[in-house]
């Protein structure tokens, strides 16, 4: 009897959230805030890379990319940014963009 084929399992889907600013789905979610509440969960406030200036500064994001970037396995496995420091690095730029105007 053959062995069975090695089962792989699917590739995650990217995470999709509402941007908070746009209300646009967006599957390159950023964090921009959390949301405390007295009773109950709170929740993580997410905005599209286009609209995460808004919340946060680019100094912030920078530091936000940096931070994933060293500790994030993938980015170091590729060499290469993965989803999450692409979102990071474009909302980086629209926010170096926006303090340029």
């Amino acid at each position: 009897m053959p062995d069975a084929p090695a089962h792989t399992p699917p590739a995650a889907a990217p995470a999709r959230r509402m941007c908070v600013d746009c209300k646009e789905m967006t599957d390159r979610p950023v964090i921009v805030g959390g949301v405390e509440q007295n009773s109950g969960p709170g929740w993580i406030a997410y905005a599209c890379p286009a609209c995460a200036h808004h919340y946060r500064t680019a100094d912030d994001l920078g530091a936000a990319l940096v931070t994933h970037t060293v500790n994030c396995t993938a980015c170091a496995a590729a060499g290469a940014d993965c989803a999450t420091a692409e979102a990071l690095r474009e909302a980086h730029q629209a926010a170096e963009a926006e303090a340029d105007r």
